[in-house]
């Protein structure tokens, strides 16, 4: 054989092992990015469920009644009053806001404070 064949040859068989490292490397590279994708998907269904949970916490009975007695809260349970109970609850309600010096904070349903 001469020596340009010996040269072909040599040079074929190092670009197909060249080839060979290429799509090797690129199975790899995608390997490793299938691989953060899968992470970054499970980071978020963690924090969303570790989100559910606290949401479902704060929003639980046992918490919300831990929460009113901490801030020393009266929980009431309201009935429906006739016409003339109104008036009168009206103006005893009026004249205890005026004699009492404690003020009470309310929040509303979106007080995540706590």
């Amino acid at each position: 054989m001469r020596f340009t064949r010996w040269l072909a040859i040599i040079g074929m068989l190092v670009s197909i092992g060249m080839l060979k490292a290429v799509q090797r490397n690129a199975l790899l590279l995608k390997g490793y990015a299938l691989g953060d994708r899968v992470e970054r998907a499970h980071q978020e269904e963690t924090d969303v469920s570790w989100l559910e949970a606290r949401v479902l916490h704060l929003t639980s009975p046992d918490h919300l009644s831990e929460t009113a007695q901490a801030r020393h809260l009266n929980l009431v349970a309201w009935s429906t009053l006739a016409p003339q109970q109104i008036q009168v609850l009206a103006d005893s309600v009026e004249t205890s806001q005026e004699a009492s010096t404690n003020s009470v904070q309310l929040a509303d349903g979106r007080d995540t404070t706590d």
